[in-house]
């Protein structure tokens, strides 16, 4: 009787285990989050940049295309061509933009060998920037290398990011990636965000606010909206320590969509959960 209670307990104990390893703990939805948030930023620091590039004044003025615009009105843009620069400078009050995003401080660009041209590249350095709850560090860098056209005929890049991130809780995340960046649609109209979709290739590692690192690989490109703070689309592997899932953004049911559900696989099951 003690030996068929010793193997009840143990296959108890081994089913609860595997039943463990294949939910969403509160790390993982905090590492999947904080990426797709990373993500998310890190697109939005590039549209940033077109919109003060293209700018003819001091303040954003775009004829009849300033409805299409990120930026508001009222933003500071510095524009220096004696060392190939600009400052976007929202002010440590904030201002809302068109996208209905309230931004912080400054981003800084500084240019090299033009802009949009095949080979020219643009750095990216912060001060006080913050969106939204989140402000990306002083420490981070951005640099956007701009590769051309692809066979299709689509803009494409290269980016590589090191970034940190403060949460609005106080807890900072760090997050570095080298990835292909690739227009979808948009590329006819680059004074209207709106309609801008980029698909992301390439990988990523990073540590949550909690101190977990973890790396990633993207199996599936990776569907950004500008505009839309989750991804809508795309398949990565997501790996902290021995342990290793993947993340199902799934596929958007319309050029509208901003869904924030994705689901989790591992081992084989999967479940669907909400991104925050």
């Amino acid at each position: 009787m003690r030996k068929i209670s010793i193997l009840c307990f143990v296959a108890l104990f081994a089913f609860q285990s595997c039943k463990k390893t294949e939910t969403l703990t509160s790390e993982d939805q905090e590492i999947v989050e904080d990426n797709s948030h990373s993500e998310q930023i890190s697109e939005d620091a590039s549209k940033i940049t077109d919109d003060a590039y293209y700018a003819s004044t001091n303040i954003l003025v775009r004829d009849n295309s300033s409805a299409s615009a990120v930026l508001a009105d009222t933003v500071k843009i510095i524009k220096n061509a004696s060392d190939s620069s600009i400052t976007v400078d929202f002010g440590t009050n904030g201002i809302t933009c068109r996208d209905g995003r309230v931004r912080y401080g400054k981003v800084m660009f500084k240019f090299t060998n033009g802009y949009r041209k095949t080979g020219s590249s643009v750095t990216q350095t912060f001060d006080g920037y913050k969106v939204d709850d989140r402000t990306i560090n002083n420490s981070s860098t951005r640099t956007i290398t701009y590769n051309g056209t692809n066979a299709s005929g689509q803009p494409y890049w290269t980016v590589v990011a090191n970034m940190s991130i403060t949460k609005a809780n106080g807890k900072i995340v760090t997050w570095n990636s080298n990835r292909t960046r690739t227009m979808t649609a948009g590329a006819s109209t680059p004074l209207n965000w709106t309609d801008d979709v980029y698909e992301i290739s390439g990988g990523a590692s990073g540590v949550t606010g909690n101190g977990t690192s973890y790396t990633l690989t993207i199996n599936k490109n990776l569907l950004i909206r500008i505009g839309c703070k989750y991804i809508q689309d795309g398949i990565i592997t997501m790996t902290r320590g021995t342990v290793s899932y993947s993340i199902d953004y799934g596929t958007p049911t319309s050029s509208n969509n901003c869904d924030n559900q994705a689901t989790f696989t591992m081992n084989g099951k999967s479940t669907v959960f909400t991104l925050r």
